[in-house]
């Protein structure tokens, strides 16, 4: 929590560009209503969880009419019937946010469902859909707000005040006072207490006994482990790189995903945290269109998995084959070595990579 009080406030352009418009004709009590709230607070998150606050104490009801003819629905939900369902509440904390200048965002998904003790899982249905806020702050991309009543809040842990450890760090030692002399008791330095003196030729015997019960490994031996170990080693890096699994997992599209995502990083071409699974495969293919196809079939298999609730499909050639999402991911992951080679041709060859490309150029002659 200290650490979002005390971001910085310096938004990227293209974050406030998309995050923080507001709508013509937006209602003038609807934006009085965040600058009541956040009056007198000085950080975005402070703000943030004021508002927050505020809608929360706001009953829920998943059951209320819809808004009137020509009635502003957030009007209508803050001011008339002041009841309401995730979108409306959603809603309203991301437009008083963007009043107040602080880019937020709805995001639609699934709440955490009903935990079920025997088992140690969590049962989602079609009942948990469920709409929230997300704010951005910089340097921590986009943070979740709980302003619906009906669901569980989203408290954060107060974190350390520098201030208090910068203070802590400087204040002196305490000195006991002259009553507690007795409790604190100066350390004896008799001649007893000192460890033994020995003689140059006394220490070099005391070591030698020492070590003479010691074993002593031939150094032929550790050479040979290290001949073993290392092929061993290698080998099975290299199988858990390459090699699949052989039967179809409810976690393969994540695996196959966050490998995209590593290779990514690897190329040069990191996930900005504004971007959706969609617009990160966008401009992935754009800089890399040989792996255009594969790279839209590895995301939409992962959004599917990631946001739909519903278990993927198992797609199997035969009952001995690899899953399709594999096999996919290993001719992607073909593509990605080639352009990785040539990324490093280049620059063996001193010449600059382009960032925004990574397609092989003509040799010129």
């Amino acid at each position: 929590m200290r650490d979002l009080q005390n971001a910085s406030q310096e938004y990227p352009p293209e974050i406030l560009d998309r995050f923080v418009q507001i709508p013509e004709g937006f209602p003038e009590s609807v934006a009085e209503l965040s600058r009541q709230l956040t009056a007198g607070i000085t950080t975005p998150y402070d703000k943030a969880k004021a508002i927050e606050a505020y809608l929360r104490s706001i009953p829920y009801n998943d059951a209320i009419p819809a808004p009137p003819a020509g009635r502003d629905p957030l009007e209508y939900f803050l001011f008339d019937i002041k009841e309401g369902y995730c979108d409306y509440y959603a809603t309203a904390m991301a437009m008083m946010l963007r009043v107040a200048g602080i880019p937020a965002r709805t995001a639609s998904g699934y709440a955490e469902g009903l935990f079920d003790e025997e088992s140690g899982a969590y049962f989602v249905t079609e009942r948990d859909a469920h709409t929230w806020v997300e704010v951005f702050f910089p340097e921590y991309g986009w943070v979740e707000f709980e302003p619906t009543a009906g669901e569980s809040p989203l408290d954060r842990l107060p974190g350390e005040d520098p201030t208090e450890l910068t203070a802590n760090s400087q204040q002196p030692e305490p000195t006991p006072a002259a009553g507690d002399a007795a409790a604190a008791p100066t350390p004896q330095t008799g001649p007893e207490e000192l460890p033994p003196q020995f003689t140059g030729e006394e220490l070099l015997d005391a070591q030698e006994n020492a070590g003479a019960g010691a074993p002593v490994m031939s150094w032929w031996l550790v050479l040979l482990a290290l001949l073993i170990v290392i092929p061993i080693g290698a080998l099975l890096i290299w199988r858990a790189r390459n090699s699949g699994p052989t039967l179809f997992t409810a976690e393969l599209p994540l695996q196959v995903y966050e490998r995209l995502e590593r290779w990514s990083q690897r190329l040069g071409l990191p996930l900005r945290t504004s971007h959706t699974p969609h617009e990160h495969a966008r401009a992935l293919s754009g800089v890399l269109p040989e792996a255009e196809p594969y790279v839209r079939e590895v995301t939409d298999t992962y959004v599917r998995y990631r946001f739909s609730g519903a278990e993927p499909a198992i797609e199997m050639q035969d009952q001995t084959s690899e899953p399709a999402l594999w096999q996919t991911w290993r001719q992607l992951e073909t593509v990605f070595w080639k352009a990785w080679r040539r990324t490093w041709r280049q620059r063996l060859r001193r010449k600059p990579v382009d960032p925004h490309t990574l397609v092989e150029e003509p040799e010129k002659k």
